[in-house]
């Protein structure tokens, strides 16, 4: 939606909440002025755009009111370790991250990085060596949270995408559509 509709559009959706009644108590902006948080979701999974998209995005979002972008990275960060299987060969480099984080902050957009910590895996849980992690067999999105190395993997990916994000204030972990719970017990 961010991208594709008008101004007000977005203000309006901004301002309700997930009833669809407004907000009486709106989170407020990084400067701490009172004003209401105007945060923008780019999900980057699979398919990342080319870097001067993101500048063009970037600057459309603040050119709308926005100050914060909540940057969904998934397989699109160059994880090490045993994390490197999990990015997608079109991933962004570190220096290509350190771009999109210096064009924020020169923008005054604080960057909230997401997670995925329970549902939204399959990404990692594709994989051979995190298999074993999964709620069920058929289920590759889900992390099944009573695996020994669940929360270690869980652990090792915010360490992970937080090792791009020095100082971050606010971390978003995911943790929705989780339909298979209780199957792995």
């Amino acid at each position: 939606c961010a991208l594709l509709c008008s101004e007000k559009q977005l203000r309006d959706w901004i301002a309700m909440d997930v009833d669809g009644a407004s907000r009486s108590t709106p989170q407020t902006s990084p400067s701490g002025r009172g004003k209401p948080r105007v945060c923008v979701h780019l999900d980057f999974k699979g398919a990342p755009p080319r870097l001067p998209a993101v500048f063009e995005y970037m600057h459309l979002i603040k050119s709308w009111g926005g100050d914060s972008l909540l940057i969904e990275w998934n397989d699109t960060l160059p994880h090490t370790g045993k994390l490197s299987v999990c990015h997608t060969s079109s991933c962004y480099t570190e220096e290509e991250v350190g771009a999109i984080l210096q064009k924020a902050n020169e923008l005054g957009l604080e960057i909230i990085p997401l997670v995925q910590t329970f549902g939204h895996l399959e990404y990692v849980l594709k994989h051979d060596e995190f298999a074993h992690l999964r709620e069920s067999e058929d289920d590759w999105k889900s992390v099944c949270p009573l695996a020994s190395g669940a929360l270690e993997l869980v652990l090792s990916l915010v360490d992970s995408t937080l090792s791009f994000h020095p100082g971050c204030k606010i971390l978003h972990i995911g943790a929705d559509e989780v339909f298979n719970i209780g199957s792995c017990a």
